[in-house]
């Protein structure tokens, strides 16, 4: 199978500029340490506000007023802040509908003027005139209460839809990551992602933060992945065109699939059968993989069929001459149940005797501050600076990194671990020993009380643990069919592939 390139991106999220908080120029910074490409979507207009509500019709209002005094603001950013290879920056807005639902545009260029359409049509012949890109969000709440409008979603002004964020899965009707964190009541069955699939829409998948307090990537609010063929605007903007994506919730988790060669979002001609191949390159043990087939599972691989070492042996371990990678996450954060503390850190990580390859940041904010940021430096192949903080206000208590780790069992990780919370200044270190880490897990309190924030070294996992690659076949095959992947890691994150369509389905018609 061959290996498409795959950059990260969060392309919905909002702060200082409109009714959220956090600075605008905070947000791009955190989105250049730790993405690929990304847009900040000012909340740019809402024709239908309700008339029964007038804190929410106030509200709203206050928050197009700034939007438009800093518009040129943010073009500029967008305008500077791009650097093709190495970040991508794209205009965007969002506009918002009790009728037809939510949907952010995005444009090819960084010229754009803000637009008050009063209704849909008027919304879709504005991106057409643009170019630009449209794609829903939240779809899945009941329709009048900001869910989509389904019937009038345009396969081709908006070729995906943004199935997760921190509103929740709105892809599955039954999920853990349930649609609860605002005021809309939930999701609707006949509203979801797999549904709306199943009556032949065709739409592709992507996850974006929806963070409201300026951190694009926050951890556990959802990344698009996309396979591109080069990191600018052109090629990112292409692939969400091209519906060539995929959706993650928290961990980077890779995906690869195709179907007889095809990759997800494509549409391929109907045969006698298909040839189903894949692989996933977790940041966490894997749990399950399944292939859906329209809308439900048609193939679940579980532990069963990773064949998986059952641990790693003593002869291994104890063989000095052996050098080996191993996947390792190092977390930190915690403190007090009830703080609202922040904890400021400072952590200069050396690797002894060995290298390191693939960090890869997991870091989250929320309203424990909004000023305060977490920030990921590659210094080299044994170094790693990461300035960061952690509150319990914070979408999760913790932060992380993940790392693969390339050493024989006597090679060393030092951290030296400095910061601050409230007034108390913290200095400590940690050293731990490869062979220390294949069974159990290292720990560091930074004060020395029971609630102490802590710094915890995971378990080694083995590669064979996060990655799985496979093949199927399917030989009964109809046109209208559509085949996706989903992977389950055991600490809950998940990813989606967008589907690849076998030609030949109806299709609905785009209505307005």
């Amino acid at each position: 199978m061959t290996t498409p390139n795959i950059y990260w991106g969060d392309i919905h999220n909002h702060n200082e500029i409109g009714y959220g908080q956090g600075s605008l120029v905070r947000s791009f910074d955190l989105a250049e340490n730790a993405l690929d490409f990304y847009a900040v979507t000012p909340h740019g207009w809402w024709p239908d506000l309700p008339k029964d509500d007038d804190p929410v019709r106030r509200h709203h209002q206050q928050g197009f007023d700034k939007v438009k005094a800093n518009w040129n603001r943010i073009r500029q950013l967008v305008r500077e802040r791009y650097r093709e290879n190495q970040f991508v920056t794209l205009l965007g807005w969002e506009w918002h509908s009790l009728e037809w639902g939510d949907y952010c545009l995005y444009f090819p260029d960084d010229e754009q003027e803000l637009y008050y359409a009063d209704n849909l049509a008027d919304l879709k012949a504005h991106a057409a005139s643009r170019n630009a890109i449209m794609i829903p969000h939240h779809p899945a709440y009941k329709q009048g209460w900001r869910g989509l409008n389904w019937n009038c979603l345009d396969e081709y002004l908006a070729p995906v839809v943004e199935i997760f964020s921190e509103h929740g899965n709105s892809l599955e009707a039954n999920s853990h990551l349930g649609m609860y964190n605002h005021s809309m009541g939930g999701i609707e069955r006949s509203q979801s992602g797999l549904e709306q699939l199943k009556g032949g829409l065709k739409f592709g998948f992507t996850a974006s933060s929806d963070d409201h307090y300026g951190y694009p990537g926050g951890y556990g609010y959802g990344l698009t992945g996309v396979y591109a063929d080069n990191l600018n605007r052109k090629s990112i903007l292409n692939a969400l065109k091209k519906r060539h994506t995929f959706a993650v919730t928290g961990d980077r988790i890779r995906l690869y699939f195709t179907v007889n060669e095809a990759i997800p979002g494509d549409s391929i001609a109907a045969s006698d059968e298909v040839n189903l191949d894949f692989s996933v390159l977790a940041r966490d043990r894997i749990k399950t993989v399944e292939i859906f087939k329209n809308s439900v599972p048609f193939k679940i691989y579980t532990e069963l069929d990773f064949s998986k070492k059952n641990g790693l042996s003593n002869d291994l371990i104890n063989d000095n001459d052996s050098i080996n990678e191993h996947l390792v996450r190092i977390e930190w954060g915690w403190d007090f149940l009830s703080s609202d503390r922040i904890t400021k850190w400072d952590i200069r990580l050396s690797a002894k005797n060995s290298v390191i390859h693939d960090v890869v940041p997991a870091f989250c904010g929320g309203a424990g501050s909004v000023t305060e940021m977490n920030l990921l430096k590659r210094v080299d192949d044994q170094h790693i600076e990461i300035n960061s903080f952690t509150s319990r206000k914070n979408a999760f208590p913790v932060n992380s990194i993940t790392l693969l780790w390339q050493g024989k069992f006597d090679a060393g990780l030092e951290l030296d671990i400095m910061g601050i919370q409230d007034s108390l200044v913290f200095k400590r270190k940690l050293k731990v020993v490869k062979r220390d880490l294949v069974d159990k897990d290292a720990y560091l309190s930074l004060f020395e009380r029971f609630s102490s924030p802590k710094l915890k070294v995971h378990s080694l996992l083995q590669p064979v643990d996060c990655e799985f690659r496979h093949s199927a076949v399917d030989p009964s095959v109809q046109a209208g069919d559509y085949y996706f992947l989903k992977a389950i890691q055991e600490n809950g994150q998940m990813a989606w592939s967008s589907p690849v369509w076998i030609e030949g389905g109806k299709g609905k018609r785009s209505a307005s």
